[in-house]
Order: structure tokens, then sequence, then C-alpha cells
């Protein structure tokens, strides 16, 4: 209906590509990085290891976007870490929702906002 898509506000690329990347994380990355990115997600009690909580100022200044670009893009193993973080090559087709999805890995407070 014309009318009803008139009176919504207009979304953004932006606020679009933000919106996919909080499902993409919801839906991809939560099971072990934690609903809210703290490296505690449910799937985490059949590891062997603790994914990184992204609230370490160390891990933050450790890891470049170009790295944690690499990390989801092509997996753990292509960054030296676990095979078990499997790659998303699919987003190096979008690559707005790939930088949307860095900044939330930046700011992890953004991944407890409720969606929109």
């Amino acid at each position: 209906n014309r009318a009803v898509r008139a009176a919504l506000p207009a979304v953004t690329a932006e606020e679009r590509a933000s919106a996919v990347a909080r499902d993409t994380y919801r839906t991809r990355c939560s099971a072990c990085h934690g609903a809210t990115g703290h490296g505690d997600g449910p799937a985490t009690s059949d590891l062997t290891f603790d994914p990184p909580d992204c609230r370490d100022g160390n891990w933050q200044r450790t890891h470049s976007d170009a790295d944690l670009k690499r990390a989801v893009l092509y997996g753990g193993a292509a960054v030296g870490r676990s095979a078990v973080m499997p790659a998303h090559m699919d987003l190096l087709q979008q690559p707005a929702v790939l930088d949307a999805l860095i900044l939330l890995l930046r700011d992890c407070s953004l991944l407890a906002e409720p969606m929109q």
C-alpha cells in the first residue's frame, strides 16, 4: 500500500546494512560469541576455548578491522584461531553489511539494543 509506505520514515542504506549485520550476528555468531559479544554464547560449553569478549580492550587493540574481516570472511583458521569458526564468504558480496558487523564488534553495546 503506497499510503502506508509513504507514512513510514525512509531507511538509509547504512541503517539497512546495520539491521542486516545485527541479524547476521544473531543468527551466525551469537551461539558462540554471545548475544552481546561477551564470548558467552550457549555453544561455548562444547568448545575447548573461550571466544573473545569484545569488551576486552587488549583484544580490541590487538585486532585490526582487516583482521576481523578476514576472520569473518574466511573463518578462524585463516587468522590462526580455531577452525570451529566457519567462513562467511557470502559477506564478500555485502561489503556494507560486513563493515556494519565490524562496527558491532568494535562497540558490542550496540548488540544489546533492541531490533527495530
